[in-house]
C-alpha cells in the first residue's frame, strides 16, 4: 500500500509546475522538483546558490510588493494566489502564479512551500484583450460624444433651415432638409443603440481585481493637478 506522504512526494516530483519547500528556520530551500530545471533552466542541487540571481529578476517596481508578501508569508497570512514577474535578459518577461503554503510544525520549524505555475501566455492574451478593450472604449467614447453631438447639431440646423427657407426659393433643397434630419436622427439612434449594447455586455463581465501602486498614481496626479 502506498503511503499518502510517499504518494504526494512522487506526485510533486512528476509535476510540470515547480514545487518547492523552504525552511524558514534554516533559511534555505530543502526541496525542489525537476520542473525547476525544465521551466527556469536551473540546477536542482544548486537551487540555493541560484536563488539570489532568480530573485534579482523581479522588476524593481514590484520589489516592495513582494517584500510585503514575504512578511505575510512568514507568519502564515499569505493565503491567496499571487502573480510573479521575472525579467529575461534575451526575451520578454515571464509570468508565474504562486500558490503559497505555510506550516509551523510541532518541532518549532516553519515551512514555506507551494506551486509556481507559468502563465506567460495567459498574461499576454489578457494584455492583448485589455489593449483591445481600451481601443474599443476610445471608439465608443468618440461615437457617444463627438460623433453623436455632430449628428444632433446637423439635425437642429436642418430643422431651422427647413422652417426659415422660403418654399418658392429652392423647393428641392427644402425637400432634402427633412431627409437630412431623418438620416441624422437614425444615425444618432444607431450610435446610442451600439453604445448601450456594449455597456450592457460589459456590465456582465466579472470585475478584475489586481494590486496597484496607489502611491505612485497619486504622485503622478498631484503634479499634473498643481500645474493647472
Amino acid at each position: 500500500m502506498v503511503r499518502p506522504a510517499e504518494f504526494f512526494l512522487q506526485q510533486a516530483a512528476a509535476q510540470g509546475h515547480i514545487q518547492f519547500l523552504y525552511s524558514l528556520t534554516e533559511r534555505r530551500i530543502v526541496y525542489v522538483n525537476a520542473a525547476y530545471e525544465h521551466v527556469l533552466g536551473g540546477h536542482g542541487e544548486q537551487v540555493n546558490d541560484e536563488l539570489p540571481a532568480l530573485l534579482a529578476r523581479v522588476p524593481a517596481e514590484e520589489v516592495p510588493v513582494w517584500q510585503h508578501y514575504w512578511k505575510l508569508w512568514q507568519v502564515g497570512r499569505l493565503r491567496e494566489e499571487v502573480d510573479l514577474c521575472l525579467r529575461s535578459e534575451d526575451g520578454p518577461d515571464r509570468w508565474f502564479v504562486l500558490v503559497p503554503y505555510w506550516q509551523h510544525d510541532a518541532h518549532g520549524q516553519t515551512w514555506l512551500g507551494g506551486t509556481l505555475r507559468e502563465i506567460t501566455e495567459q498574461k499576454r492574451h489578457a494584455d492583448s484583450s485589455q489593449k483591445f478593450s481600451i481601443k474599443k472604449n476610445t471608439v465608443l467614447e468618440i461615437l457617444s460624444h463627438d460623433l453623436a453631438s455632430r449628428f444632433a447639431m446637423v439635425d437642429r440646423i436642418a430643422g431651422v433651415l427647413h422652417q426659415r427657407l422660403d418654399p418658392a426659393t429652392d423647393p428641392e433643397l427644402r425637400q432634402l432638409l427633412p431627409v437630412l434630419q431623418q438620416t441624422s436622427r437614425q444615425s444618432l439612434q444607431l450610435i446610442r443603440y451600439l453604445v448601450d449594447e456594449e455597456f450592457l455586455e460589459s456590465s456582465e463581465i466579472p470585475l478584475k481585481r489586481e494590486v496597484v501602486d496607489g502611491g505612485a498614481y497619486v504622485r503622478i496626479r498631484i503634479p499634473l493637478h498643481d500645474s493647472n
